[in-house]
């Protein structure tokens, strides 16, 4: 069940929407979230609505949940009205809360960990009880001493400071987690969490395309490190680097050209940590943003397992070619009323992303082209089947039922099909079994979990029991 909820400020929760309610229905639904980004959710909902009448706007809470597990939170910042006195509500993630405050100048140096701390004090300082957010797990390490420093001479809001003095120079991820209704910042720098569901071709990916941006390339990196308190001057890798602030790739620039990008590491004192830091980060610099689009159907209600989670490494897998791999997920878009059509970003590799996650794409990408390729054949199999047997059953007051058979007669036929008001349905076995959709969609997720899009020869076909058609 899809469900969403107003969250008063003591913790109490009152539905606001749900699939299996027949007085709070959605009339559409669609929730965007991604990694590092606040997220935001849209729903339509039926005007005499009293739970949204009786929501305080940006004071309570919004949630979204699957199975009773929390996917998304965030606060109502819009609400539209359409010809039809229906609601529709804009809500943005719980990120976005960070928005709320601008930070007085500052100067730090510390730990990560420590530093979160202080913008979290700074930030509650201000904040009613239903909007502070508190330390949560921190794992991401920085090189030297375990130490950085920062600084700012203007008012800056907390939502730039976390992206730009601790996401982008440190990598990692930022998500805020609620327990008994407590919200939690933790800064990752990786996830540990396996989806159970895994992403199969033929049984819940409906189709994939690859993004390649070359656009962030760089060749020649110039790192500049701490600010030298008497000069005024920015460190540089010159005093380690032969006189020169330029850390090249050579590969790179003979494939790309001479291609600058000034990398700020305000936490490096001296030109050789300065220098090992920025040739660590030249083959990320020198190598294209590649991204994994992919439609998936979520069968965890089927499956009886849970759904995907930010951060999630998912299971990808093909029989195909001895795909066996696991990719992160970075952003996801759910639909309550139509999950068949829900859309995950799988790998986007940013320059803070691994080799292995690079060569997972790559793999997979290998394998949906090698099945494209099999599918050409399609036709020519369409072309050389047999023919079929036709049916019409007529009711008294001349509505028809068709069907199309094997055999001669609709009853010594083990392969039929059949189109009325019910849907269009298959069966192999004499209609012992049947298989299909309703024309409201409810089944098709039913279709995509049987023995579909396989035959000994890896063409795309559907298959009941070894026939195909």
């Amino acid at each position: 069940m899809d469900a969403c909820y107003v969250v008063k400020a003591d913790g109490t929760k009152v539905l606001l929407a749900s699939t299996d309610s027949a007085n709070k229905p959605f009339l559409n639904h669609k929730c965007d979230t991604a990694l590092n980004a606040p997220g935001i959710m849209n729903l339509k909902l039926k005007p005499d609505n009293e739970a949204l009448h009786n929501m305080l706007w940006r004071y309570d809470e919004i949630t979204y949940e699957r199975n009773g597990v929390e996917l998304f939170r965030g606060e109502a910042v819009g609400n539209d009205i359409d010809t039809l006195n229906q609601g529709i509500v804009n809500v943005n993630g719980a990120f976005s809360y960070f928005e709320r405050h601008y930070m007085e100048p500052y100067e730090f140096t510390g730990s990560p960990t420590a530093f979160l701390q202080f913008i979290l004090n700074s930030y509650n300082e201000h904040q009613t009880p239903n909007r502070k957010i508190y330390l949560g797990t921190v794992n991401v390490a920085v090189d030297g001493n375990g130490n950085i420093t920062r600084s700012d001479s203007s008012r800056t809001q907390v939502s730039a400071i976390l992206q730009d003095k601790l996401i982008r120079e440190l990598g990692g991820y930022m998500r805020i987690r609620v327990v008994n209704n407590i919200k939690y910042l933790d800064y990752l720098i990786d996830f540990e969490r396996t989806a159970k569901q895994p992403v199969k071709y033929g049984v819940n990916l409906i189709d994939i395309a690859q993004s390649i941006e070359y656009g962030e390339i760089a060749t020649v990196l110039i790192g500049e490190g701490r600010t030298d308190d008497e000069t005024g001057e920015k460190l540089t890798v010159a005093a380690a680097n032969n006189g020169s602030i330029y850390v090249i790739n050579q590969e790179a620039l003979n494939k790309y050209g001479w291609i600058e990008k000034k990398v700020s590491l305000e936490d490096y004192r001296n030109a050789e940590g300065l220098l090992n830091k920025v040739r660590s980060l030249s083959a990320q610099y020198a190598s294209p943003v590649k991204t994994v689009r992919a439609n998936v159907v979520d069968l965890s209600k089927l499956y009886g397992t849970d759904t995907w989670y930010l951060g999630d490494l998912v299971p990808v897998i093909s029989d195909y070619n001895n795909v066996n791999t696991e990719i992160m997920l970075t952003e996801y878009t759910y639909y309550a009323l139509m999950p068949e059509t829900e859309r995950a970003t799988l790998g986007s590799t940013k320059t803070t992303a691994s080799t292995a996650t690079g060569q997972a794409i790559r793999d997979l990408m290998y394998e949906t082209n090698a099945i494209k390729k099999n599918n050409w054949g399609l036709a020519d199999k369409i072309k050389d089947a047999e023919g079929l047997h036709t049916t019409i059953i007529e009711s008294d007051d001349g509505a028809r039922k068709f069907y199309l058979h094997d055999m001669k007669n609709l009853n010594d036929s083990n392969l039929q099909l059949s189109f009325s008001t019910a849907g269009v349905f298959a069966t192999s076995d004499k209609g012992a079994t049947w298989y299909g959709m309703n024309f409201n969609g409810e089944e098709i997720v039913k279709l995509l979990q049987t023995e579909v899009i396989t035959s000994s020869d890896g063409s795309m076909v559907i298959n009941f029991d070894n026939k195909t058609f």
